[in-house]
């Protein structure tokens, strides 16, 4: 089964969850417990399938990273160089120089 008849599958089982639900909620019958709960189950296992799915495309892709992740992790690249120099950087001024 390939990515989109997964999706599809999926899309149809939530539709008839969907009925089987309102019916149980309506009638709170054994039989549409048990219907409602054998789609639940076709549920998790078709989830289990396109979880798969997705972490095989992941697996595959290359990884890029936002550019916050990008800018987060050159300040803290500069921050330990500053630290390793012993550099201190002094506040900068307010009084544009007049005491």
């Amino acid at each position: 089964m390939d990515e989109e008849q997964t999706h599809e599958a999926l899309m149809q089982l939530f539709r008839k969850y969907f009925e089987e639900n309102q019916d149980w909620m309506h009638s709170r019958t054994h039989r549409s417990g048990i219907r409602l709960r054998h789609i639940l189950a076709e549920i998790r296992i078709l989830a289990r399938t396109r979880r798969a799915e997705v972490q095989a495309y992941r697996a595959t892709k290359p990884s890029y990273s936002s550019p916050k992740y990008f800018e987060s992790n050159r300040r803290k690249a500069e921050l330990k160089k500053a630290k390793q120099v012993d550099v201190v950087v002094p506040p900068e001024s307010t009084n544009n120089g007049t005491s």
